[in-house]
């Protein structure tokens, strides 16, 4: 039995790549994108719209972003509860 650990296990986060890619496409802060503030919000909904978009014409879009530089065999998306089916 193998055991999971960080030497074969990543776990993967979408939002914070999505918002430093908005950010660049943007020329906004990232660091405050990313925390809990009035300038996050501000852009709340672009963002979001945004996103839809990217993912609209290309579903994996996000998802190559967040694993080009991971080595691990087995990958967790996290958090789980903001997976969206599609079919």
């Amino acid at each position: 039995m193998v055991r999971l650990g960080i030497e074969n296990c990543a776990i993967l986060r979408l939002s914070a790549p999505i918002k430093e890619q908005y950010a660049k496409e943007h020329g906004l802060d990232l660091g405050k994108l990313l925390g809990a503030s009035e300038y996050k919000e501000r852009y709340r909904e672009d963002m979001i719209r945004w996103g839809e978009e990217q993912r609209t014409k290309d579903p994996g879009c996000f998802c190559r972003f967040v694993v080009q530089d991971v080595a691990q065999p087995v990958w967790v998306k996290s958090p789980h509860h903001k997976f969206i089916n599609t079919s």
